[in-house]
């Protein structure tokens, strides 16, 4: 027994040290961000105390989108809601929502933002490299922190907002047949092509059809390993703030063997 806790503990401190040294994620999995469009200053996304805070540059509109975008893939129906906590810069800086087809600049999307002075609007690019059309309840100008939520059901992709997160207004809707697997997530775009906006968001929810992310959820694993003890296969899960486990994947047992805290910087 004496040699597992040992053979464990190792394996344990070389995977931590791998983390370390190998990776310094700025976004909890499983999410990822890069930037949309020919920018020429490079945004960025990270994420602290459940606060996402986006950096973009360039516009989403016309026939081609620039921003940066943090994103996850989402198979079949689902929402994203989030409080919009402040959009940098003023005029038609933007931060919020999306749904897309693709990564590509000219991808089909519907996309709910907030910006400084125009307040709350839905984006819709139909086609692919056609015009953006925009609807827009006049609702909210410049009012932050705000909530923002997009749904989609089927063919259907609806935006809503909300001063508090729980009377909720429809912004607008649009009927988009997309493939099954699309991209959700946070933008933030300056409206300017060198100067970066910044957009903080905090509770931040992805709900599946017939599964649930919350905030709290999402930024919890960090890295899992398989690891096969005397024939049995068990769990190293590395969660953020949480420490380490380990468990046994024939049963519902977990060893906690020790927290990260202590080994990570």
């Amino acid at each position: 027994m004496k040699t597992y806790i040992v053979s464990v503990a190792l394996v344990v401190l070389s995977f931590v040290n791998h983390l370390d040294a190998a990776e310094a994620p700025s976004l909890p999995g499983p999410w990822q961000h890069q930037d949309i469009g020919a920018v020429t200053v490079a945004g960025s996304a990270s994420e602290a105390a459940g606060v996402f805070t986006l950096k973009g540059t360039l516009d989403i509109w016309g026939k081609s989108d620039g921003c940066h975008f943090a994103w996850q893939k989402l198979q079949g129906d689902g929402t994203i809601v989030a409080r919009v906590l402040s959009v940098e810069l003023s005029g038609h800086s933007k931060g919020g929502l999306a749904v897309r087809e693709s990564l590509a600049a000219g991808s089909r999307h519907a996309t709910m933002i907030d910006t400084p002075t125009d307040g709350t609007q839905f984006l819709v690019r139909a086609e692919s490299d056609e015009v953006t059309i925009v609807q827009r309840t006049d609702l909210n100008k410049a009012m932050m922190p705000y909530w923002l939520k997009l749904e989609r059901k089927g063919e259907k992709i609806t935006g809503y907002e909300s001063p508090d997160g729980k009377t909720w207004t429809q912004t607008g809707t649009t009927m988009l047949k997309l493939p099954e697997m699309i991209f959700i997530g946070l933008v933030a775009s300056s409206h300017q092509k060198e100067t970066l906006c910044t957009v903080p968001f905090d509770n931040v929810a992805i709900t599946r059809a017939g599964f649930s992310q919350s905030k709290n959820q999402l930024g919890q694993i960090a890295k899992v390993m398989t690891i096969n003890i005397d024939g049995s296969d068990y769990r190293l899960v590395c969660e953020t703030n949480a420490g380490m486990r380990l468990e046994r994947t024939s049963s519902q047992y977990v060893i906690q063997v020790f927290s990260a805290r202590s080994l990570t910087r």
